[in-house]
């Protein structure tokens, strides 16, 4: 994973990312971006995605993002795609195994395990950026979190200060009024 972080939005972004931090490449250049780009195709507008791996599942190759809200993997085939999905919030553990040959990384869930296999020469970096990414994860959150309360305490410290200039006679009620639907959002 980079020192600075560079924010990873199209097929072609990870597919680059993957290949120069050594995240694993896939078979062929035009698969993996073709994986990509349905995570690309998934992706909500303010979802952020931290890192992107390449590995097996089953022996079918899967490209796979960490955002700030969950992990996504997916599969492009000849005539069929996938695409699944998985909160954060339901992660246990993400574990890192070896091989003679391939590293397992497997991620432990509420609901299931997904055992993903990768070449050994990957493992240690593709699953310690994994765990940089989820640390940023919850950075993310607790950021998004004290921003929300600290713009709910703004608009309550707003509200209340339009409430005393009506109070005093400052402004009349539909001024009042108009400030709090405005403030509100209603």
């Amino acid at each position: 994973m980079p020192n600075s972080f560079r924010p990873l939005r199209t097929a072609e972004d990870l597919y680059d990312y993957c290949k120069t931090y050594d995240m694993g490449i896939g078979s062929f250049k035009f698969w993996s971006v073709r994986h990509f780009r349905l995570i690309e195709d998934e992706l909500k507008p303010n979802e952020v995605v931290f890192t992107a791996f390449v590995g097996l599942i089953n022996k079918f190759n899967y490209s796979f993002a960490i955002t700030n809200d969950r992990i996504l993997l997916s599969k492009q085939a000849l005539v069929s795609s996938f695409v699944k999905s998985i909160s954060l919030k339901n992660i246990n553990d993400i574990t890192l195994e070896k091989g003679p040959i391939h590293g397992f990384i497997e991620i432990d869930t509420a609901k299931e395990r997904v055992k993903i296999v990768v070449l050994k020469n990957c493992a240690d970096n593709i699953h310690e950026c994994i765990h940089k990414a989820l640390d940023m994860a919850k950075q993310f959150s607790a950021s998004k979190a004290s921003e929300a309360t600290a713009s709910a305490y703004s608009e309550a410290d707003e509200l209340a200060k339009f409430k005393k200039l009506y109070d005093d006679g400052v402004i009349t009620q539909e001024e009042f009024e108009a400030k709090k639907r405005q403030l509100l959002g209603l």
